[in-house]
This record gives C-alpha cells, structure tokens and sequence, in this order.
C-alpha cells in the first residue's frame, strides 16, 4: 500500500484532511502524504500535524490556474500507486480532483461526510449526502486509488504533535 495523500488550498482545510488522513493510514498501518503549493516553510506544520511526506510543487507561474498542477499530481500519483487521495470540497479542489481522476482512470465521490477503511477487503468505503441531506448514500470504491472530496468542517482538524519528523520531496514545477 502507498499510503493516503491529501490536497488542499490552505492551511485550515489541510488540517482538517490530515486529521481524516492520520486515521485512516493508522488503520490501514501505512503513510500520510500531503501536497504543499506556495511557502516551503509550512511543511513542518504538516508534519507536525501528521504528515509523514510532503511533496512540494513549486509556486504557479503568474497567469497559471490551479489546473496547471494536474500533470505533476497524476504524474506523482501515476508513480507512487496511493491508496486512496483526499481533497478539500471546495469549488477548485472538486474541479481538480475530478480532473486527475480522469487522467489516473478511477473514480471520485465528491462531498463525503464519512469514510470508512475496510481491512477485510482492503476498500474504502464513503457516505454522502443525497437529496438535500434527506438521505445518506453509501459508496464503495471499487478502483485504486480511491478519490474524495471532503466538505469543510466534517472532520476534526488534526493536534499538533511536537517532535514529530517526516521528509520534505519537491516535485517538479508545472508546466507552463
């Protein structure tokens, strides 16, 4: 198993998907991944928070959208065979993640409120809302690497844990 990767625009929600994200590979007994755009200096925060990776993209050039990184994260992704990938429901990290979805031939269930490891099977399973939050929907992954988006709010923002160590991988700028 790879492990469990998270994506997320800012600090707050990638808190919050590593707190999920720290849960989920205790069970599964492997790694927590996290990706880190912007300012080098916050992966120690996120490895203070759980992460035991962070994998660094280069800031985007001026004029370059968030789309510009779904080469380098399907590329990584590609490689590496994650176990499952967790992003932040917001309206570009749902954009973004159904994008790599895509291009790594799986599938993606957008607004999970509950993901669930089964060791039995080795699968994901995930609950959603449905019809306005008047029926809850559950979802079985049945490819690898399993996708999701999260809403923000639904989990615990992970604790902080002092002397935690993990290592700091730069990937590739995106292309221009």
């Amino acid at each position: 198993m790879a492990g469990v990767w998270v994506f997320a625009e800012n600090m707050e929600l990638t808190l919050e998907l590593l707190g999920i994200g720290r849960t989920l590979a205790t069970e599964m007994g492997t790694t927590l991944t996290a990706f880190l755009m912007g300012d080098r200096e916050q992966a120690k925060d996120y490895i203070s928070h759980g992460a035991n990776e962070v994998l660094f993209i280069p800031p985007l050039q001026e004029g370059q959208s968030l789309d510009a990184c779904i080469p380098v994260i399907a590329g990584e992704a590609t490689k590496a065979d994650p176990d499952i990938l967790l992003f932040a429901a917001t309206l570009r990290g749902r954009d973004l993640a159904a994008r790599i979805a895509a291009k790594l031939d799986t599938g993606f269930c957008s607004g999970c409120v509950a993901l669930r490891f089964d060791k039995a099977s080795k699968s994901f399973e995930a609950e959603r809302l449905a019809y306005g939050g008047a029926a809850v929907q559950k979802v079985a992954f049945t490819r690898r690497p399993a996708m999701a988006s999260i809403p923000p709010r639904t989990f615990e923002p992970a604790k902080e844990e002092s002397g935690r160590e993990g290592q700091v991988r730069d990937l590739p700028a995106a292309p221009p």
